[in-house]
């Protein structure tokens, strides 16, 4: 008769966990009954640790860490007891040894005497012992890492590459125009691993019967990559944006920049322990070229961007997003231009991806024909769709 364990489980040296039913055989030999590999045949060499539940022939049980295979005896360490040492009866039964090795009353004789002996057999014992219990521990990491790796894949995966928004609302300007008008806006994003898409649109346009007093088209694409690895703060991005403002001094602009950006803020709250639950800010900086076809700075012009994005979520629903940088002219020095977006948007129940919201926008410009108005403000109110 031998020692049977009923769903156990053994990590072997090369780290791998198998669960199964488990036999206790002489010579330090293990059977493992697996549900798809069967019966396995190890020795105790194989085997770093294992926790199992043994059935003795006397129909008492002993379950435990397997510390191992010595002096033709099975060792196991209940928790919070000492270790027990099992060996293999005349007709092949499993039972309790008579003697523990480090049990001092059982020891007689000569080797009582020698109690150094015995002493070192404990330590050696609780030295085995404590080795298997860390081999146990590290399995385990290695496992939950493991299934960890596993969900990130599935999540990242299952991530939409690509995603879109829609906006529609009344806004209010003032500047260059003092007009209460209808506002156009869509994005599309396109997001893989060490890389960001982001396009964006909007359009607005006010008439008074015949006369247009506002008709502004913006359009921006907006590209970044990881740099150094996925997990790295760095990141190359270019930022390219077309510009047509029929009332303003330089009617139409195009500008494009390539540089750097670091993720200077990138923090996380549990809800209720502070005043937002994430709050992501990223420095940005980038060379640049300039082109406007009308107005005061006509000819191609270099400039430099100066900047950071950001992504506050104060609330499961309530976010505060956007951007702002400043463009000091490097061809004439002195003059520079200034341009800000934002949204303040909270998500609504009734429908999945929908919400409302203010949006808000600032460009201003330090050199501007005679008599021309240098900044524009718009507050927009909005309704959202994102899909």
């Amino acid at each position: 008769m031998v020692g049977l364990a009923i769903g156990d489980s053994l990590v072997l040296v090369n780290g791998d966990d198998l669960n199964g039913s488990v036999t206790l055989l002489p010579e330090g030999r293990i059977e493992l009954s697996h549900g798809i590999l069967g019966k396995v045949d190890l020795a105790s060499k194989d085997v770093t640790a294992g926790q199992i539940k043994v059935t003795l022939a006397d129909g008492s049980v002993v379950s435990g860490l397997l510390v191992g295979w010595r002096s033709s005896a099975w060792i196991i360490k209940p928790v919070d007891e000492s270790p027990v040492e099992l060996v293999f009866g005349d007709e092949g039964e499993l039972k309790r040894s008579p003697a523990p090795v480090g049990d001092p009353s059982e020891v007689t004789g000569d080797e009582a005497a020698e109690e150094g002996k015995v002493s070192v057999d404990e330590q050696r014992l609780d030295e085995t012992t404590a080795k298997v219990k860390d081999a146990y521990v590290d399995a385990a990491k290695a496992r939950m890492n493991q299934a960890k790796a596993i969900v990130d894949a599935a999540t990242e995966k299952s991530k939409k590459v690509w995603s879109g928004r829609f906006r529609l609302g009344g806004s209010l300007s003032q500047g260059t125009s003092d007009t209460a008008n209808v506002l156009l806006n869509v994005g599309l994003k396109r997001e893989v691993e060490g890389s960001k898409t982001d396009l964006t649109a909007f359009y607005i346009l006010n008439t008074k019967g015949t006369r247009t007093t506002q008709n502004w088209f913006q359009a921006n694409l907006d590209q970044q990559w990881k740099a150094f690895g996925k997990k790295n703060r760095w990141s190359v991005f270019g930022v390219t944006t077309f510009d047509y403002q029929q009332q303003a001094d330089w009617e139409q602009r195009v500008n494009a920049n390539l540089g750097i950006e670091y993720l200077l803020v990138d923090a996380k709250r549990a809800p209720g322990t502070d005043w937002f639950r994430k709050f992501k800010f990223t420095g940005r900086v980038a060379p640049g070229i300039r082109k406007e076809f009308a107005g005061a700075n006509s000819d191609p012009a270099l400039e430099l961007l100066l900047g950071g994005i950001w992504d506050i979520q104060f609330l499961d629903k309530l976010s505060f997003t956007g951007n702002a940088q400043v463009f000091p002219d490097m061809t004439d020095i002195g003059e520079f231009r200034i341009t800000a977006n934002a949204a303040v948007k909270f998500g609504l129940d009734m429908i999945e991806g929908m919400a409302v919201g203010v949006d808000f926008r600032y460009q201003f410009q330090s050199k501007v024909g005679p008599g021309e108005i240098d900044y524009l403000f718009v507050i927009s109110g909005f309704i959202e769709y994102e899909f």
